[in-house]
């Protein structure tokens, strides 16, 4: 099962994708991809990344420029892409890293498509942290996946861009279902659907802020209440 996280910038996705791995990677085999090039959920998860898929495709770009023979590189790819496959206990983390030069990121969009749809093959669930926004839905990152979550937190600007991306997402996107996952949600909170195949809220969390602040791994999170929301998305998306 692919799942993939999307959602307005700064809303906690990240830690909500770096929960689910938790979650998920205690009975299951689970990809980790971070594909937003920030790197947050690498360090959400407390991998050091030391090979992206940008170093991939920096490596394919010298090769072609060195005359490579094209079958050798087309040989080397696949090769190359599970080097920079890190292995954890219960999961494995590949992250889409950041291009030094300026400029499109199509090339690297592509190529990162691509890899989630020939690894996650080799997983029970692969969990895609996604780029803040709509870029990677509108460029088809996310091309296929069963579940698309978009987080939002309680702010009118996180709702406009979680109904946003769903817009994009129904002719860009081919998914089962999609949820809204309510963020940092104070008490309780009626939220009106018409864009969602469900909604699940998850509270605001000191333990949450903690790590954050403090840059400790998610893997080490305790119980608390955030995490038992994530448990309650993950058994609804399991079942």
């Amino acid at each position: 099962m692919r799942i993939a996280i999307v959602g307005k910038g700064g809303v906690g996705k990240t830690s909500i994708s770096a929960m689910l791995v938790k979650v998920l990677s205690e009975k299951h085999r689970v990809l980790a991809v971070d594909a937003d090039p920030a790197g947050g959920l690498a360090m959400s998860l407390g991998v050091g990344v030391e090979k992206t898929l940008n170093d991939v495709r920096e490596e394919i770009i010298r090769m072609l420029r060195q005359k490579y023979d094209k079958v050798e590189i087309a040989a080397s790819i696949d090769y190359k892409v599970f080097e920079a496959l890190i292995e954890q206990d219960g999961f494995a983390l590949l992250a889409v890293g950041r291009p030094e030069e300026e400029g499109c990121y199509c090339q690297l969009n592509t190529m990162l498509r691509e890899a989630i749809e020939i690894l996650s093959k080799s997983f029970d669930y692969a969990v895609i942290d996604g780029e803040a926004g709509i870029e990677q839905i509108n460029r088809r990152v996310m091309r296929s996946v069963d579940v698309l979550l978009v987080v939002t937190d309680m702010s009118k600007k996180g709702f406009q861009v979680a109904n946003q991306i769903m817009q994009v997402a129904k002719s860009a996107v081919k998914f089962k279902i999609a949820g809204l996952i309510v963020n940092r949600v104070r008490g309780k909170v009626d939220v009106e659907n018409e864009k969602f195949d469900f909604v699940h809220t998850v509270p605001e969390d000191e333990t949450i802020s903690r790590f954050d602040v403090e840059g400790k791994s998610f893997l080490d999170l305790p119980e608390c209440k955030a995490m038992r929301a994530v448990r309650e998305i993950q058994s609804f998306l399991t079942m």
